[in-house]
């Protein structure tokens, strides 16, 4: 993503999609259904906390990309990726994700 970010000046869509839908992953739920969830205590905890937040706003993103123990940097300081994720992750929520995925691989 960096690379990606260095020499074409934006954020790769497609990866940032991936992270969006590894995100919405982590709400334990998919259309009604409950998603068994294994992984560090610690990662689990900090998803559900930022997600009983409900702020998928860029602001709310911000701090989730901040939080270094999950990532092993802060994705926070990516020019515009908070506003991508932002954008993907309520097409995600409104049930858009096929015709996204459509949109990306055209």
């Amino acid at each position: 993503m960096l690379n990606h970010l260095k020499h074409q000046g934006d954020v790769p869509q497609n990866m940032s999609l991936a992270l969006a839908a590894l995100i919405r992953f982590y709400q334990g739920s998919w259309r009604g259904q409950n998603i068994l969830l294994r992984d560090h205590p610690k990662y689990l905890e900090s998803f559900k906390t930022w997600w009983d937040k409900g702020d998928l706003s860029a602001t709310g993103l911000t701090e989730l990309l901040a939080d270094e123990s999950l990532w092993g940097a802060s994705l926070a300081e990516i020019p515009n990726l908070a506003s991508c994720l932002s954008q993907q992750l309520r097409q995600i929520e409104a049930g858009e994700l096929e015709s996204v995925l459509k949109t990306l691989s055209d």
